[in-house]
């Protein structure tokens, strides 16, 4: 239940992190992004531990909205990054390009009827590279380059085992 529950107080903790940010208290923003982050994390596992991850409309339910909720999070707060923190363009494009990627992929595994249902760990890792690269830019600016690295490579590593998954339904 309560894995049920932080997935639903996302939207909650989003907001709390673009007001922070809207209010140019970065160490609170960053400190707010970690806390998403770790909700993140264990929404599903404590999910899953529960009694209602038997029930499959509550486990399509779950799954979607932590999905779009994700989603939406991280869009949400490095666009406002962008214009509040000066937060480099040429980052946000690596998050973009990958996102972009990532949803043809599942397009495409939606067209040929084998969906993706769980993430990979690289795609995992690419996305919590993303939200430590946030938090960097918010209290060590110059350090934020440096993890984009990972979020490349993990990131075109995590696409092509979608890929890779989906492909192997043809």
């Amino acid at each position: 239940m309560f894995g049920l529950l932080l997935t639903l107080f996302k939207p909650c903790n989003t907001a709390l992190v673009l007001w922070f940010i809207w209010s140019r208290k970065y160490w609170l923003a960053a400190g707010a992004i970690f806390w998403l982050m770790i909700c993140d994390i264990f929404d599903g596992i404590l999910f899953r531990r529960s009694v209602l991850a038997h029930n499959e409309r509550i486990v399509w339910f779950r799954r979607v909205l932590d999905v779009v909720g994700d989603r939406i999070a991280i869009e949400a707060v490095l666009i406002l990054m962008i214009f509040h923190t000066e937060f480099p363009l040429y980052l946000y494009a690596v998050e973009g390009i990958r996102q972009a990627i990532l949803l043809l992929v599942i397009l495409y595994g939606y067209h040929i009827g084998k969906p993706l249902r769980e993430p990979n760990m690289c795609s995992r890792l690419a996305t919590f590279a993303v939200g430590l690269m946030a938090i960097t830019w918010l209290v060590f600016p110059g350090m934020a380059s440096i993890l984009l690295v990972p979020v490349s490579v993990l990131g075109i590593l995590g696409i092509i085992t979608y890929y890779r998954t989906v492909a192997s339904a043809v």
